[in-house]
């Protein structure tokens, strides 16, 4: 005769498959909550550098009251003990000091940091800060995960002082160098936009908190060949309080598209798989 399992053994063989399931294993929960956990290991990034270099950055550009000039971008902890991942293109051409500024019981203290890894054919870095007990984030490589599924970036756009959540969905994988010459390096593709100030933040996964890129650049075609240009002999023959409307709708839309790029590229960002810092992953 055969013998039904008892309520106790079905337990253990649940617990056990509870325990051994890669989506317990990796702590899957709901998107807020992931974010109480990723929010506190990201931090702003400052490197100080010259004019005479400033045109070959790709990070936002700013300066402070003593007219200093600074790159600037994300960065979050992956170590206790202040390793901090970010772009390179943020800290690249640094001439000065970096430092990063860290959330501390709505606090902004700031830290010194040095340059400990960099790769700039993957634009990925590492930085360390004097500090120690760092909320930090793990790495994952992407190289098993399925397009489609949900991610999420975090970064401090447009001279925030406070980090920007977005969501969105991994929409391709591709090979693509992140510039013009360099060799091709797997990247994720997001359909979101990402704003100057967004590089190097981490792209994560939604339901785990687990990183798998470092947010680096968006499409930005030569927007030299969508200008418009009016004729030499353009004579208006409407003014309104003693403005050319054309002229003024012309001048906007060149202006527009000289700081905001091509708009159908809006939506794409790319973001370089963190397997390029593969000793840094835990």
């Amino acid at each position: 005769m055969k013998r039904r399992p008892s309520v106790f053994s079905l337990f253990v063989c649940f617990l056990f498959a509870a325990l051994t399931c890669p989506s317990f294993a990796q702590e899957e929960r709901p998107f807020p909550q992931t974010l109480e956990r990723v929010l506190p290991a990201i931090v702003k990034v400052f490197a100080e550098t010259k004019a005479e270099v400033a045109d070959l950055m790709m990070a936002e550009v700013l300066t402070d009251t003593a007219r200093r000039l600074y790159s600037t971008g994300t960065g979050f902890f992956i170590s206790n003990d202040g390793l901090i991942m970010t772009a390179d293109h943020v800290i690249a051409i640094a001439t000065g000091p970096i430092y990063v500024l860290v959330r501390e019981n709505n606090d902004l203290n700031q830290l010194p940091a040095t340059i400990v890894f960099r790769d700039s054919i993957a634009d990925i870095a590492v930085l360390k800060a004097q500090k120690t007990g760092c909320p930090f984030l793990q790495l994952l490589d992407p190289g098993n995960l399925l397009v489609g599924v949900d991610v999420a970036f975090i970064g401090f756009p447009l001279d925030f002082y406070f980090p920007l959540v977005s969501k969105s969905v991994l929409s391709a994988k591709v090979d693509l160098p992140v510039k013009p010459g360099y060799p091709p390096r797997h990247q994720l593709v997001i359909n979101q936009f990402v704003n100057h100030g967004n590089s190097g933040g981490p792209l994560f996964l939604a339901s785990t908190g687990q990183v798998i890129g470092v947010v680096s650049w968006r499409p930005s075609p030569n927007v030299q060949d969508r200008l418009i240009v009016l004729p030499k002999n353009y004579q208006t023959a409407v003014k309104l309080e003693g403005v050319d409307p054309i002229r003024l709708a012309v001048e906007t839309y060149n202006e527009n598209l000289k700081y905001l790029g091509e708009v159908a590229q809006f939506g794409i960002g790319f973001v370089p798989s963190v397997e390029y810092a593969k000793q840094y992953i835990k």
